[in-house]
């Protein structure tokens, strides 16, 4: 009996690109993606102008950063610009294995994608699932991923699966 290989199967987050704008500064990448996220979510009254701000009152050091904003502060500064204390919610927003982005990206949620000291909002992926694959028998294995890029062009663009591997964390929104 031969076994059935498995297909390659794509999740797509559709018009996530009407509500893309350009990050205002060179190291405000992840409020401009947080941002773009909070509003295909439909969330209200928070914007890359209210993260900035929240950010210059709650991690006043944070625009002296040459790196920009760390996972924990960006979750922080959302936390606190939706109006709760940052600190309950904080371990809640973060994912890093495939199958939680996978989820997510089933669920209709994009997520912050946070590596090599840039941000961008992860809308698509493309993976197997198949327990034979991956490492440790990792469920899904993803193949290639979709990001719209604050400091793009307001298009979706494609990307190999090195750099979903690269990436730092992922931010569940």
């Amino acid at each position: 009996m031969n076994a059935l290989k498995p297909s390659l199967q794509r999740i797509d987050l559709r018009g996530v690109e009407g509500y893309w704008s350009h990050q205002s500064e060179p190291n405000d990448c992840w409020a401009a993606a947080l941002d773009i996220g909070l509003r295909f979510l439909k969330v209200q009254n928070v914007s890359e102008s209210l993260l900035l701000r929240t950010a210059s009152r709650v991690c006043p050091a944070l625009e002296n950063q040459p790196a920009g904003a760390d996972a924990y502060q960006i979750s922080y500064i959302r936390q606190a610009a939706q109006g709760g204390s940052g600190r309950a919610q904080l371990a809640q927003n973060f994912c890093d294995t495939a199958e939680c982005v996978v989820a997510s990206l089933q669920r209709g949620r994009p997520l912050v994608m946070l590596g090599k000291n840039h941000a961008v909002l992860l809308v698509g992926a493309s993976f197997i699932k198949d327990s034979t694959v991956g490492i440790n028998n990792n469920r899904f294995q993803i193949e290639a991923i979709r990001v719209l890029d604050p400091a793009g062009n307001g298009r979706v663009e494609e990307r190999g699966f090195l750099e979903f591997c690269q990436a730092d964390v992922f931010m569940v929104l």
